[in-house]
């Protein structure tokens, strides 16, 4: 096994279609515990400063009904699968054996990982058992 797995994210299908309320982020932000991917659609949760997210143009409305696909890898929604790729080599790219990964907006996040596995336990278990 390699010493970080390349991973992406995938689906299998349409997993939901949009509802109420759904938008999705025009730019990377956090929007309460969610940590947002470009284009990733969520559900506003009524929060105070809704409407001023919407002005501003950090979210857009998503249709009621569109098909959404989901990361196989965090659950995140897209409705273009496109940008659900383009989180995957992002967010997904560098993973360690025991599931870490560099924070969002490491800026160089192999060195990240390579750091980690160099001091991660299951990281070095892993890779004697390969040799």
């Amino acid at each position: 096994m390699a010493t970080s797995s390349k991973k992406t994210a995938k689906t299998a299908a349409v997993i939901d279609k949009a509802g109420d309320d759904y938008v999705k982020a025009l730019s990377e932000f956090q929007y309460r515990d969610l940590h947002l991917s470009r284009q990733q659609v969520f559900q506003l949760q009524g929060g105070r400063n809704d409407e001023k997210l919407l002005q501003l143009r950090f979210i857009t409305p998503v249709k009621k009904g569109t098909a959404l696909h989901q990361c196989a890898e965090c659950g995140a929604l897209f409705a273009d699968i496109h940008w659900l790729e383009v989180h995957g080599e992002k967010w997904h790219e560098n993973t360690c054996v025991c599931g870490w990964q560099p924070r969002p907006g490491t800026l160089d996040r192999e060195t990240a990982l390579r750091r980690h596995e160099a001091q991660c336990d299951t990281h070095q278990r892993q890779r004697m058992a390969d040799h």
